[in-house]
């Protein structure tokens, strides 16, 4: 006959993957008081679970049970984003009484002390040390800080603080997304800055959604054109969003980018929507290369009259005589405005060719 605890205790155990976090959270808390060593591995395994309050239950379950196989997790998952399981841990550990934990938890208390200085001291110069000693630790439990510090009162601290978040680098990338989303517009303006220096792949679609927002673009803009041809493939493809704010933007940042964004541009000169054919013939007479020439001149045949227009108005700024023959045919195009400015395209291009 099997013992109504042993019963329990699989119960609870099984329910530490329950789809409800709730239970999940119930049962590590419920194993820590009945503190059989049988769930010593089940509860280590709990303190990845993605829910704060199961982690926490799961510290505080092996903290109470003591066990010696749980030390190198425990320590390990100190570096949990949470503060309020970073001190169950620390209780646990603190009751295991091992050097290595003593070690750590030193770490943590070093760790938490340039945090509090961070965070609270009224000296810029303490303030900049803790930032840039936070920096040197490349501990991605500060990062939640550092971001909240991009907005310090003294630019000295501001610069030591993108300097730490930028030095942590890849760590940093997907809270540093994360906090856009922030109700406090200066932090993202601030992290906008710092993703343009990171210039990781994974910030550019983050950027280019801030394109859509008035506040955010200029900012965006400018990150999106340090990050330069990485940018370049994400943005083509968000023209595909007939936003025209968004449109208006990516030219500037293709033109800044400059050479290094004409093949692309040249390959969505046929996309199947028309206006993005349309900002892509604008971008290219903007950078003027003379790649795209020919591509232009492909471009006056396009069924759509708009796309036409700025394919007249991007060969008359790159001015090749390459494309007199083509701008002398559109002068029969069935549009109007199309005839219009294939007239003072020719004229303008044969005064630069007088004049050179």
């Amino acid at each position: 006959m099997s013992n109504p605890e042993d019963h329990s205790l699989g119960n609870l155990i099984r329910d530490l993957k329950n789809k409800d976090k709730y239970v999940r959270s119930r049962a590590a808390f419920s194993l820590g008081r009945i503190g059989d060593k049988d769930a010593v591995e089940p509860l280590i395994s709990a303190l990845n679970d993605r829910d704060w309050r199961v982690r926490r239950g799961a510290a505080y379950a092996l903290g109470q049970i003591g066990d010696e196989r749980a030390i190198d997790y425990l320590i390990h998952a100190l570096k949990d984003e949470n503060e309020m399981v970073r001190n169950e841990i620390k209780e646990a550990l603190g009751k295991m009484g091992v050097e290595r934990c003593e070690d750590a938890l030193k770490e943590l208390k070093e760790l938490e002390s340039f945090i509090w200085h961070l965070r609270f001291n009224k000296d810029w110069e303490i303030r900049k040390f803790a930032a840039s000693s936070l920096g040197e630790r490349n501990d991605c439990r500060a990062i939640p800080y550092l971001v909240r510090a991009l907005i310090d009162d003294n630019p000295e601290v501001r610069m030591a603080v993108g300097n730490a978040l930028q030095r942590i680098g890849e760590k940093a990338v997907e809270p540093l997304i994360r906090a856009l989303k922030v109700p406090d517009l200066r932090i993202r303006i601030e992290v906008i800055k710092l993703l343009g220096r990171i210039q990781d792949e994974r910030v550019v679609e983050p950027l280019i959604n801030c394109l859509k927002n008035k506040l955010l673009r200029e900012t965006a803009t400018v990150a999106l054109v340090d990050i330069g041809e990485k940018a370049v493939e994400p943005l083509i493809r968000a023209l595909k969003d007939n936003y025209a704010k968004l449109h208006k933007a990516a030219v500037v940042i293709f033109e800044k980018i400059g050479e290094k964004a004409v093949e692309p541009l040249i390959r969505a000169l046929d996309d199947e929507k028309w206006w993005v054919r349309e900002t892509v013939a604008i971008a290219l007479g903007k950078i003027g290369d003379k790649r795209a020439i020919e591509p232009l001149i492909r471009a006056l045949d396009d069924a759509d009259k708009d796309v036409r227009k700025h394919a007249i108005t991007a060969l008359q700024e790159i001015g090749d005589k390459r494309a007199i023959e083509p701008l002398i045919r559109a002068l029969d195009d069935k549009d109007l405005l199309v005839r219009s400015l294939s007239a003072e395209a020719l004229r303008n291009i044969s005064h630069k060719r007088d004049t050179s």
